[in-house]
């Protein structure tokens, strides 16, 4: 490969790398989104960045495919465990077992207080009961499906996110993204809000040098807006 053809390459990778991060980050979920200059709030922002030594010899060789997927995707589940995090240390509602009744209740408590409940972060160890409930309740022909929503008795619904190997969860997370702000100074190249570049020419004879980087910052402008049930008898399930 000549150079103009490894630049190409990179290119579709760094490209393969965003998209595989804009689709698996539920950001615009979970927050109100907007992106800041850097002059404002200089050095109040934080980042998830890393250089990886990416192997020259794959992307070289022109008879197989590279996916780096998986790199995009472990920056996306990183902002959203930073953000569980936070919301961790909030007070807690704890209930003896897992109960929808409860997360109901929760639900349109905060529908009263003038709040837009969005967004459920719930354990996988309870996706059965979800769906035994989403069989009974999820109105006909309705938008969704019982495995990305739950659904309640009047046809309001909240979208889930359920625990994996990557988004650890002990207790029920309920968000309101008119609460919630991520802040992000925009990437120089794409005007997007990661930054993902190779360098190739870098001083390494086996390896180019990729990096990927987000800078923000979250903003909870009311913690009333989300809530947290904690589950007292929860068992973390064993594979």
């Amino acid at each position: 490969m000549d150079r103009t053809e490894i630049d190409e390459k990179l290119i579709q990778l760094e490209n393969q790398i965003r998209n595989s991060y804009y689709k698996a980050s539920i950001i615009e979920n979970v927050c109100t989104i907007k992106d800041v200059p850097e002059s404002i709030e200089y050095g109040e922002y934080q980042q998830f960045a890393q250089k990886l030594r990416i192997n020259r010899a794959p992307i070289l060789d022109t008879s197989g495919t590279i996916s780096m997927d998986e790199i995009g995707r472990s920056l996306a589940f990183g902002e959203i465990n930073f953000i569980i995090k936070l919301l961790s240390d909030y007070e807690k509602l704890t209930i003896d077992t897992f109960s929808v009744e409860k997360i109901e209740e929760k639900f349109f408590e905060m529908k009263t207080q003038n709040y837009t409940p969005n967004m459920i972060f719930i354990p996988i160890e309870y996706y059965h009961e979800i769906h035994e409930w989403n069989k009974t309740y999820k109105p006909y022909g309705s938008e969704g499906s019982m495995f990305d929503r739950l659904y309640f008795r009047n046809g309001n619904y909240l979208k889930i996110q359920y625990s994996n190997k990557k988004i650890e969860l002990e207790d029920i997370v309920i968000t309101s993204k008119d609460v919630n702000q991520w802040h992000y100074r925009l990437d120089s190249e794409t005007q997007g809000r990661i930054t993902v570049k190779f360098d190739w020419d870098a001083p390494d004879p086996e390896n180019a040098i990729l990096l990927i980087k987000t800078v923000f910052k979250f903003v909870n402008e009311d913690k009333n807006g989300n809530a947290l049930i904690k589950i007292a008898d929860f068992k973390k399930r064993t594979i």
